[in-house]
């Protein structure tokens, strides 16, 4: 395997949040997580919510937010005044998975049956560390 296709330096990720107020996508640019990272942060999370939140802004390195027309600088302040606020927003439901429980709906004999929710929501920050995970995200072809 050719290692010069690897993305270590990150990867860009958009997202489309289900807001009426947020035009656009949001576009980050999210580092890899190591065996090693992922390792820590299953250890973080289970002992300490907020270091693991932490830790999924430290994932972030670039983004597409704007001020006045200007891009802000996506350092450390400006993580824990305006990231910290996208994390849990809600993400827009794809097209695919739209048109997937449409077909199920319809074939399912017993429509008066209520489908089971969905227990956790497809949030801005799961999608970052799930996308961080997944190291094929960080292989160009």
């Amino acid at each position: 395997m050719d290692v010069s296709k690897f993305q270590i330096k990150g990867e860009w990720l958009e997202l489309e949040v289900k807001s009426k107020k947020v035009i656009g996508p949001l576009k980050f640019l999210v580092k890899p997580l190591s065996s090693d990272d992922q390792l820590d942060m299953a250890d973080i999370g289970r002992d300490d919510k907020k270091q693991f939140l932490n830790t999924i802004l430290d994932l972030v390195l670039d983004w597409n937010l704007t001020q006045n027309g200007q891009k802000l600088p996506c350092d450390a302040e400006n993580k824990e005044l305006y990231l910290k606020y996208l994390i849990p927003m809600n993400l827009k439901e794809k097209e695919e998975e739209k048109e997937k429980e449409t077909k199920e709906i319809m074939a399912d004999e017993d429509l008066d049956k209520p489908k089971p929710a969905r227990i956790i929501p497809d949030t801005v920050g799961l999608s970052i560390l799930g996308f961080a995970q997944d190291f094929s995200n960080f292989i160009k072809n």
